[in-house]
């Protein structure tokens, strides 16, 4: 078998006969437009993949399509052509958000009449964040009981947690006053749950 580059020598043209005779073919035609598969191919198809499961991209494949990109540059040409296509629509996230069908809170399928717990609520909100933080900062991100920080020398990963001294169940009106709080590491927390 031939290896190599093969060459054309003459280029190919259809004629304006074939053009016309194609066009009149594909006129009215649904998959001229996107191919539609028929019921019964879809049909089939579903109880082929029942029971296999779904593709699953290795960190490889990841890694490649990321690094597909990085490091190329667009011209300043191309950049405003950019601009210029997108001007005048709506982002798809916050086309999402803003639209009156999300699937969000009662929309959602999922909706099981709000039961989320009243302190996984606090947790989440952007006020305990804050708390947390200015904790921390107070306390420069030491622990309070052993006076271990994370650091490079120190060859693992200290996990800092903000820890309620008078009881976040009991003193509600203390939960987010800072001076309630204190740096303490997982090790450390964990010994003062069980303190009564």
């Amino acid at each position: 078998m031939p290896t190599g580059v093969y060459v054309r020598t003459k280029s190919w043209k259809h004629s304006k006969e074939w053009k016309n005779k194609m066009s009149e073919r594909m006129r009215g035609k649904q998959y001229a437009l996107g191919y539609r598969h028929s019921e019964e191919f879809k049909r089939k198809m579903s109880e082929m993949r029942k029971g296999k499961k779904p593709y699953k991209m290795t960190d490889r494949a990841r890694s490649n399509m990321s690094n597909t990109h990085k490091g190329i540059h667009l011209s300043e040409a191309h950049k405003q052509h950019i601009s210029e296509a997108l001007k005048g629509k709506t982002p798809k996230n916050l086309a999402l958000i803003n639209s009156p069908n999300k699937k969000m809170g009662k929309n959602h399928w999922n909706w099981k009449g709000g039961i989320t717990p009243f302190r996984t609520k606090i947790w989440h909100s952007s006020e305990y964040k804050k708390w947390r933080m200015a904790v921390f900062i107070r306390d420069n991100f030491t622990c309070q009981f052993c006076g271990v920080r994370s650091h490079m020398g120190l060859g693992k990963t200290v996990y800092l947690e903000a820890h309620h001294i008078k009881s976040f169940k009991d003193y509600p009106e203390l939960r987010l006053v800072v001076e309630n709080g204190i740096t303490l590491c997982r090790e450390c927390h964990n010994l003062t749950k069980h303190i009564k």
